[in-house]
């Protein structure tokens, strides 16, 4: 009985250690820009700075709310997101998938969406 608890706690500290509540770009209001580079075509790389403050909202929210989920891809967007400290983060992107510090994350197909949306009409 003692190991069943045990084994439990340990369960149950592995997915809080998991799932925390660390937000994956930061707060919007710490972005200064986010750069998505599309890597579908490497001969002709389009790439497309956002700054407007909204735009910015919207894509941080939607990656904050990713969840970890294990899958192995080949990017076809790379987003950088600088910071206003002048610091930057680099998030790999494929269908629903990120990739965040190595970490493989599940986000909402809404965020492809938008991302595809953006070249589509050339922001």
């Amino acid at each position: 009985m003692k190991n069943l608890i045990t084994t439990c706690l340990i369960i149950c500290f592995s997915l809080v250690a998991l799932t925390g509540c660390k937000t994956l770009a930061g707060r919007h209001k710490d972005i200064q820009s986010v750069v998505i580079e599309q890597r579908e075509n490497t001969e002709t790389k389009q790439t497309i700075e956002i700054t407007d403050p909204l735009q910015i909202a919207q894509l941080t929210k939607l990656i904050n709310n990713s969840r970890r989920e294990f899958s192995i891809f080949m990017p076809n967007y790379v987003i950088q997101i600088q910071y206003a400290d002048n610091s930057s983060k680099f998030i790999s992107l494929k269908g629903g998938r990120l990739k965040i510090d190595g970490v493989p994350y599940k986000t909402s197909e809404e965020l492809v969406r938008i991302i595809e949306a953006y070249f589509a009409n050339g922001q």
